[in-house]
């Protein structure tokens, strides 16, 4: 429950951050005032979501827009904050790690040579964006469209095959505070989804209110049916 709440309680920072952005030329006293009681992790925490993460989205619409508005809150850090943080490769690379954790914590997306394309020259972030340069966020932007691509595919093979429920199989599930694992190569990453999908489906049939009435030789046919859904909502 605490997890769920300080989650919920970034979120909302997040959207705040942004919205103090996009009026810091108005001069917002409150947006100084907050930046007072945050911690040095939880603000590069935050400079993460409300910087990389909001211009990432809007990217496609005002590409320009990314090192001015991440400047503009990066060049607050060391004038407002109770505790000034120093804008070097090290909390560059914090930073950048939190981001790519946050585009994918579970490994399904990214595989391991997207996070080493991403995280290259992520100690630079920090000088990137005082110079006005991009391309961090774009480089980000294309190995991220790529990876999304190769899980279209894999899934567009899964939905097209009868996927196998009685094979002998092992889906594994980390502890949350396991940093996420990137799958080493193609072929591994597309067993990994289909784990994924069969995992979830069979939670969907034996989590069902007619789990205790289905007959074993149904039991496959049911969550056939389910990967169906799983696949197409992924």
């Amino acid at each position: 429950m605490a997890e769920k709440s300080h989650k919920k309680q970034w979120i909302s920072l997040s959207i705040y951050l942004q919205y103090s952005i996009e009026n810091i030329n108005n001069g917002s006293f409150f947006y100084h005032l907050y930046f007072a009681y945050l911690t040095i992790k939880n603000i590069l925490r935050y400079t993460y979501i409300s910087v990389l993460l909001s211009c990432f989205a809007a990217l496609n619409a005002q590409l320009n827009s990314f090192a001015y508005k991440a400047a503009k809150l990066t060049g607050t850090f060391g004038v407002y904050h109770y505790q000034p943080i120093d804008l070097n490769a090290n909390t560059s690379a914090e930073v950048a790690d939190i981001f790519i954790d946050e585009l994918d914590n579970r490994g399904i997306v990214l595989k391991q040579n997207d996070i080493q394309l991403i995280s290259k020259n992520k100690t630079a972030l920090f000088d990137q964006i005082n110079a006005g340069n991009n391309d961090f966020i774009i480089n980000a932007t294309e190995v991220y469209r790529r990876a999304l691509k190769t899980v279209d595919s894999v899934l567009n093979v899964l939905s097209s095959k009868t996927l196998n429920f009685n094979e002998n199989d092992t889906a594994y599930f980390l502890p949350l505070v396991t940093k996420p694992f990137y799958s080493p190569t193609l072929k591994y990453h597309a067993k990994r989804i289909e784990r994924y999908v069969k995992s979830k489906s069979y939670d969907r049939v034996c989590n069902g209110e007619e789990f205790d009435k289905i007959p074993e030789k149904d039991f496959n046919a049911n969550a056939q049916e389910y990967s169906k859904t799983i696949i197409e909502n992924f």
